[in-house]
């Protein structure tokens, strides 16, 4: 009996132990299960706080992206508009240009003719060959010239595109021509970008970020207007006419005298040169072993330079030499900027040269283009001149000679216009021998053209009806050398010398047309640029300071701000969300920089993202945005914005660096 109660207490305290360890078990268990849901539900909060904080990263940069793009817009638009203010003397040169080419190149092609038919009969075969050639070259070029005048003075009316009135429409308002109405389009295309890139900004953050699937996101500042003013139409007279030059760390800036171009009317100095010379590399380089001297310079500048060494340096986008290492140190070679009027110009110059180089269009369309250019921004008193030839005797020298009696002669009429020019047909062989052998030299023709009345005829021989000269062969001594120790050996050279008559210009001067034909009245309409303004205390002016990096970095900030809800995928009830909003709140910051100049002409605005700072800043434009919400038109919702403003308003600069940073 004893026995068996003993062993009976024993099973009873057995039971009692094992439900203690279920109950011990039950409890590990719940607080195990607990634990899973809270790593997985701690986890999928900070994956989706990742998730947001690319959205907001986005947010970010596409707003201030947009800004950037606005900005280039613009400056791409400003460089449009100067572009085509240099275009307008150079195009509407080109009619009267062509004209007078066209006449110059007929008339040389008769004279030529004349003078193959004037030469001796017994004249070096070679001499008629090479007239034969000049000869095919003119008629070549006549071709050329002959579509380029049908073109400029027949099927295409300039007027209608060079000037800024059209007379002669029988309008009583004169239409534009088409490249000022290009100008007008840009500058309200610049005008609009400028006034709407706030809204734009604003709403293609919240595109963004909403696509991304955010509940609520904005862009700080609400309205970040980018920082423009509307110029004058001067304003291009810099870009135009003005000049930049550069030598070492001496620099001088012409932005109103005449110049080459390539200064931008708000240009300082170094941040903001301008995109010809920074980013098109519309330069010109110079210097010599005496000093530095520049196009218009009147002494030199900068210091004193030697002949650069062998080492020298080279612009990997041009391939310009740029520099030269001297006393061990790199040296920036001097360098002038120019614009889109020489830029122009010179294209058309050398093409001209290339193509027609005997008719001399490309020297009359100089003097043209030149008169047009002064126009640009003064409208003239009275307009340039530029002759226009009337050749006539052409190869008769005899009628020439009565014209020029008889033009001294007032009482005849028919007369009594002047004698511009008298072209003379030289032909002659150059001193370029085989020693040794009696031999031709290289035949040289060329049309030479003398001011006034000039007879060429001199004591030489008349060798037939309007030509003279020589065709004999001349001893001439071979200077010492090896085959020659004493300096007695002479050789024979076959000489030529002709000129042949070809013509009289009694041509008259013509009017350089004004296609900057505005009067005063018009001046307000005239095309303008946007320019950087850069506020009322210069706080968008960029000046590096490598000691302040935070207030570098101030300068055209923008503010991303993200919240999504999220609620716990397990057990929401008990797994709230720690935010007072209900959800993830990020934050993440961006910057608008131009690497290459600070202004609105350099098409090279980008965006960054960099870590956040400036708080005090950020808060304030919270309070200013809720009054800006009307102006972005119902983007942003009133209510969400508010609450943000509330959350982030509570926030400590170093609570946002703690956990808003990346």
């Amino acid at each position: 009996m004893t026995h068996t109660a003993k062993q009976g207490k024993s099973l009873n305290g057995g039971r009692s132990r094992r439900g203690q360890v279920l109950v011990m078990a039950l409890l590990v268990i719940s607080l195990m299960v607990g634990l899973i849901f809270l790593v997985y539900n701690t986890g999928d909060y900070i994956n989706h706080r990742l998730a947001m904080q690319n959205v907001a990263d986005s947010v970010a940069i596409s707003g201030a992206g947009w800004i950037a793009r606005s900005m280039n817009v613009i400056a791409m638009n400003n460089c449009a508009q100067a572009r085509m203010i240099g275009l307008v003397p150079v195009f509407d040169s080109l009619p009267l240009a062509s004209e007078i080419g066209l006449l110059n190149v007929i008339a040389y092609e008769k004279m030529m003719l004349n003078a193959l038919a004037k030469l001796p009969r017994d004249a070096d075969p070679n001499v008629r060959k090479n007239l034969e050639a000049i000869l095919r070259a003119l008629r070549a070029e006549k071709k050329i010239l002959i579509g380029l005048n049908s073109t400029f003075n027949g099927d295409l009316d300039m007027m209608m595109v060079t000037h800024w009135k059209v007379e002669g429409m029988g309008e009583a308002d004169p239409p534009h021509g088409s490249m000022w109405r290009t100008m007008k389009a840009l500058e309200d295309f610049s005008y609009v970008t400028w006034q709407s890139s706030a809204v734009l900004a604003q709403a293609n953050a919240v595109r963004f970020g909403e696509a991304n699937g955010a509940d609520v996101a904005v862009l700080l500042p609400m309205t970040p207007m980018l920082p423009a003013k509307v110029g004058e139409y001067s304003d291009f007279k810099p870009v135009i006419d003005g000049s930049f030059e550069m030598a070492d760390d001496w620099w001088r800036m012409y932005p109103k005298g005449p110049g080459m171009g390539g200064t931008i009317p708000d240009m300082s100095y170094p941040y903001r040169l301008g995109p010809w010379a920074t980013l098109f590399w519309w330069r010109w380089y110079g210097g010599g072993a005496s000093g530095v001297f520049l196009r218009g310079a009147s002494a030199p500048i900068g210091p004193m330079l030697e002949p650069p060494p062998a080492e020298e340096f080279t612009d990997t986008r041009t391939g310009i030499r740029s520099g030269h290492r001297q006393d061990g140190k790199i040296t920036q070679d001097p360098w002038e900027t120019y614009g889109p009027f020489t830029w122009a110009f010179n294209r058309v110059y050398w093409m001209l040269d290339f193509t027609v180089p005997l008719s001399n269009m490309h020297e009359i369309f100089v003097r043209i283009a030149e008169a047009k250019e002064s126009y640009a921004f003064a409208t003239p008193v009275a307009l340039k001149t530029v002759h226009r030839p009337e050749w006539v005797c052409l190869g008769s020298f005899g009628e020439a000679l009565v014209y020029y009696v008889a033009s001294n002669a007032p009482i005849l009429d028919q007369y009594s216009r002047g004698i511009h020019k008298t072209t003379w047909v030289h032909i002659s062989s150059a001193r370029e021998t085989i020693p040794g052998e009696k031999n031709i030299g290289d035949i040289e023709t060329s049309i030479e053209e003398y001011d006034g009345w000039v007879d060429m005829r001199g004591g030489r021989p008349e060798l037939g009806p309007s030509i003279w000269g020589t065709e004999e062969d001349v001893e001439v001594p071979v200077p010492p050398g090896a085959d020659n120790p004493e300096g007695n050996k002479t050789e024979t050279i076959h000489l030529i010398d002709y000129y042949v008559f070809g013509g009289i210009d009694i041509g008259g001067d013509v009017d350089v047309r004004n296609p900057f034909n505005w009067d005063e009245q018009e001046v307000v309409n005239l095309p303008k640029p946007l320019l950087f303004d850069t506020g009322p205390v210069s706080e968008y002016e960029y000046v590096y300071n490598p000691s302040e990096p935070t207030r570098n970095d101030r300068v055209f900030g923008f503010l991303g701000i993200v919240r999504d809800d999220v609620k716990a995928r397990v057990w929401p009830g008990r797994f709230r969300d720690i935010s007072p909003l209900g959800g993830v709140v990020v934050l993440a910051q961006s910057k608008l920089f131009n690497n290459t100049s600070w202004d609105l002409w350099t098409q090279d605005w980008q965006v960054q993202l960099m870590p956040i700072c400036r708080w005090e800043e950020w808060t304030r434009e919270l309070v200013v945005g809720q009054w800006e919400l009307g102006y972005v038109q119902g983007v942003v919702d009133e209510g969400e914005y508010n609450k943000i403003m509330w959350y982030l308003g509570n926030l400590t600069e170093d609570m946002v660096w703690q956990y808003f940073n990346h």
